[in-house]
């Protein structure tokens, strides 16, 4: 839709639940051009659900938002009918019960981050980049930008934010937990080589199991 930057395997997955009647788009508050992209489609009520709604750019983006912790606040009485969860589980202390409390005010969820490349890290396998220690394995984990090293996107613990990596996952690690909370994967893409040869983008739709 015009005006509105959205990657192509985020674009693609969420073009694959859509239509939706009722859409929370978790951490959507620094790229609510998807939500946005829900809402211009007719999706009845979407809502941004952010730490920090205010960064919201309300010059661009006519989204209701309200403020919530993921790991710590209170998600009793949310619910949709499709979850968004872009870029989320990268910055967070406990990344599996994240994606359980999110899941679970969902039907069905769109899921997409940068994910390691599989052989980096073994199958099923999470690394937890606060304790990488070796120059050679930083200096090969470390994301990057254009070939240049990202001094935006990385792992320090004296400034954790929302910009903040502090995992390494797998798609075969999220998708396994996504399963586990009884979603069936019926969609997914791979951007190969994001970020420099250890990361690629990874996509992808699910829909709640009815059995």
């Amino acid at each position: 839709m015009a005006g509105l930057h959205m990657q192509v395997d985020k674009r693609a997955v969420l073009d694959a639940a859509l239509p939706a009647k009722s859409v929370l788009d978790f951490g959507g508050g620094k790229q609510a051009s998807y939500a946005q992209y829900c809402q211009n489609l007719g999706c009845p009520e979407v809502t941004i659900i952010d730490c920090d709604p205010s960064q919201i750019d309300r010059s661009q983006f006519d989204v209701p938002a309200m403020s919530r912790n993921f790991e710590e606040d209170d998600l009793t009485g949310l619910h949709a009918d499709l979850g968004l969860m872009f870029d989320v589980l990268l910055y967070q202390l406990g990344p599996l019960r994240t994606l359980r409390r999110c899941l679970a005010c969902v039907d069905r969820v769109c899921v997409a981050q940068p994910v390691l490349v599989p052989g980096i890290a073994p199958p099923m396998h999470a690394i937890f980049l606060q304790t990488v220690k070796d120059q050679e394995t930083q200096d090969r984990l470390r994301p990057t930008l254009e070939g240049r090293p990202s001094q935006l996107i990385f792992y320090f613990p004296q400034s954790y934010n929302y910009m903040c990596w502090l995992w390494g996952l797998g798609a075969d690690l999220i998708s396994a937990w996504i399963e586990r909370e009884g979603f069936v994967i019926r969609e997914q893409q791979t951007n190969p080589r994001c970020f420099g040869e250890a990361w690629e983008w990874w996509a992808c739709y699910a829909e709640r199991s009815s059995a």
